[in-house]
């Protein structure tokens, strides 16, 4: 199939490939893959296959992982801008059908991760190469992949179908996918309590993404990849989840055609008028929660009008706790699973808390509005200061709830070995401290970066991508460098030099500290002048670039600076002087 036949994705990739986010995303792509490598290097050359198949297996999971949420994420808001911006219309008044509308979304938005993924599966084959990881293995973790990221995209694009709002899309793709991960698993433990028969339970496996992600690698995260998985067949999983994606394709292209105009309000049915009367209140509770929040900051009250806002992360988090955690603490015994619930949530919760400060900003921005609220009396930090209380109020009741179970693990590691219950050195408890401190700097951190990401990204759904990037993948991409300049330098001078085990905990806190610290200073700076900037940028013909383009492009006319030769005037001008 030609792209002439499907000039919808024929579009979007020539609108993507245009993008700066292409090559900047190129240039950190090779430099996260270069910095695993060496990794996978430094371990062979030290502990041999026994130290470095771990790595390979966690690379699987982080792979599994972008396919599950950036496949869904990066299709989400694909047909749902279509129909903010008013243009889903004038596709159909094209000769496209609405599949070849939905294919040509799913290809070209789809594309970008799928090409992320395939530079990554060559790291995998490293295995294959040192001994420890058939063929078989590798072919197996890379269809399975694929074909995740392939149902992935699908449910995205369903999602997409049937909202306007760019994070109402996003989120119910999310949560289909955590359905199938998850809510299956836990439907099919509760007919196993029931004994309900075999085959339904085996039926149930087959459509969950745990089936799908069992793979032949031993990793640390197997009992996360497998949840769900139960007795079923890889391959049979990989076909039935196969069906799946087309299933949900087919369900995007349908409700395309039939959802692609707005519909006057049924008067029978008004589902979604009632709960709007329950998430923003009624009559007088309305009043009263509005002039609570308006007493306190006028941006506050407009960033917060759902009441029930907390209340999803509530329930998403209490529901990971309850039935994960159980699979979790079982497989890997109570302090192991309970460990990794308190860091999948850490990072989890910085996360959510990086989109959610930029979220309110992102919408007004694209409404136009904006520049009408900075026109009002409401100064540029009293936006700021609003949008930082509507965050903690969103965030607030689990953030503190995994801040205590962290300070709860530093007393059970400090008082543990002195009571006989566990078997552990004080170093442990001082990185969990440091972690929890650490925690701390980094969710302050991504309130700033969440608000800063927004405003010098050109699409705000990258936003988060930006935050999370600045906040915790830099730091990492720093101390990989050090520990692999540290490892070259030793294995070159010949020397057998291993750095302690509180040196490295050091080095990783002063990265994290270091990197908080300027960041918060350096927007709390920029941060109300790049606001006012944000809000007429729409109105704006210059191009905006990022910080990090502006270093990047001064290094590179540094170093391929070249004389500019000296200018020659026409001729006609020089007889007419």
């Amino acid at each position: 199939m030609s792209a002439m036949d499907l000039p919808i994705a024929y579009r979007e990739m020539r609108v993507i490939a245009r993008s700066p986010g292409i090559y900047r995303g190129r240039l950190i792509s090779s430099i996260v893959l270069l910095v695993i490598g060496i990794g996978f290097a430094i371990l062979y050359h030290y502990f041999g296959i026994a130290g470095a198949l771990p790595l390979i297996g966690v690379l699987s999971f982080v792979i599994f992982q972008i396919c599950l949420f950036s496949g869904a994420q990066a299709t989400a808001d694909s047909l749902s801008s279509e129909k903010r911006e008013g243009t889903i219309g004038l596709l159909f008044l094209t000769h496209l059908k609405a599949y070849e509308i939905t294919i040509g979304k799913l290809i070209a938005n789809g594309l970008v991760v799928f090409y992320g993924l395939f530079i990554s599966l060559p790291l995998l084959s490293l295995g294959m190469i040192v001994g420890g990881i058939t063929i078989g293995a590798l072919a197996q973790i890379a269809i399975s992949a694929l074909n995740i990221l392939f149902v992935s995209a699908s449910i995205g694009l369903f999602a997409s179908s049937h909202c306007i709002e760019r994070k109402k899309a996003s989120a119910l793709a999310v949560y289909i996918v955590l359905f199938f991960w998850f809510g299956l698993p836990a439907i099919s433990a509760g007919l196993t309590a029931l004994n309900a028969p075999q085959w339904l339970l085996t039926a149930l496996s087959l459509f969950s993404f745990g089936a799908s992600m069992k793979v032949a690698v031993s990793t640390p995260f197997t009992f996360v990849l497998g949840v769900g998985g139960g007795n079923a067949s890889p391959w049979m999983s990989l076909l039935t989840m196969h069906l799946l994606g087309w299933l949900f394709l087919g369900l995007a292209t349908r409700s395309l055609r039939k959802n692609w105009q707005e519909h006057p309000p049924r008067k029978k049915f008004r589902l979604r008028e009632r709960w709007a009367q329950i998430t923003y209140g009624k009559g007088e509770k309305r009043s009263r929660h509005r002039r609570a929040l308006l007493n306190k900051n006028a941006f506050y009250w407009l960033a917060s009008r759902n009441r029930l806002a907390p209340l999803g992360l509530w329930i998403t988090t209490l529901f990971v706790m309850v039935f994960p955690g159980a699979i979790w603490a079982s497989s890997m015994g109570l302090p192991g699973g309970a460990i990794v619930i308190v860091l999948g949530f850490s990072i989890l919760y910085k996360i959510i808390v990086g989109a959610n400060a930029g979220h309110r900003l992102g919408i007004e921005s694209e409404q136009g509005t904006l520049e009408m609220i900075l026109s009002t009396p409401i100064a540029e930090k009293e936006i700021i200061r609003g949008q930082f209380m509507a965050t903690w109020r969103a965030c607030r009741g689990p953030v503190i709830l995994v801040f205590i179970l962290q300070i709860c693990f530093i007393v059970a590691l400090v008082v543990g070995p002195a009571l006989g219950l566990l078997s552990t050195s004080p170093a442990w408890a001082l990185a969990m401290l440091g972690f929890s401190v650490v925690y701390v700097l980094d969710l302050w951190t991504m309130v700033w970066l969440g608000m800063w990401s927004v405003t010098i990204v050109r699409e705000a759904k990258k936003a988060s991508g930006v935050a999370i990037a600045r906040c915790m993948v830099i730091p990492g991409l720093i101390f990989g460098f050090l520990a692999s300049a540290w490892s070259l330098t030793t294995y070159l001078l010949g020397l057998n030099l291993r750095p302690p085990v509180w040196l490295i905990f050091a080095v990783w806190f002063l990265l994290g500290l270091v990197n908080d610290i300027f960041w918060i200073t350096f927007i709390r700076r920029n941060l109300p002048v790049q606001l006012r900037r944000f809000s007429m940028r729409r109105y704006s013909q210059t191009e905006q670039i990022s910080d990090i383009s502006r270093i990047v492009v001064w290094i590179l006319n540094a170093i391929f600076r070249r004389k500019q030769p000296p200018r020659v005037r026409p001729a006609a001008v020089m007889q007419q002087n």
